[in-house]
């Protein structure tokens, strides 16, 4: 599953699922507090980010106000730009 994280006015991250309710940043967009390849996890109070999935402290934590877009969903085989498989 792949979706755009929007945080603010022209400021986003795309995230890609890779385990369980983990996603990993695979493009950021004038996002300076985080970096392509760390792993975010959504929680009651936003969502955090870690470096790696072994670190126990988050590097960043975005407010519950930020929105998560859905754009693919490779197990059913559907894409929210328009396009299926």
């Amino acid at each position: 599953m792949k979706g755009r994280l929007d945080i603010g006015q022209n400021k986003w991250l795309m995230l890609e699922q890779v385990a369980g309710g983990w996603f990993q940043i695979i493009e950021a967009h004038r996002c300076t507090e985080v970096q392509v390849g760390e792993m975010g996890l959504p929680m009651t109070r936003g969502w955090s980010f870690y470096r790696t999935l072994d670190t126990p402290t988050p590097t960043h934590t975005y407010p519950p106000a930020v929105r998560f877009v859905l754009i693919a969903d490779e197990t059913d085989g559907i894409f929210y730009d328009g396009e299926e498989e």
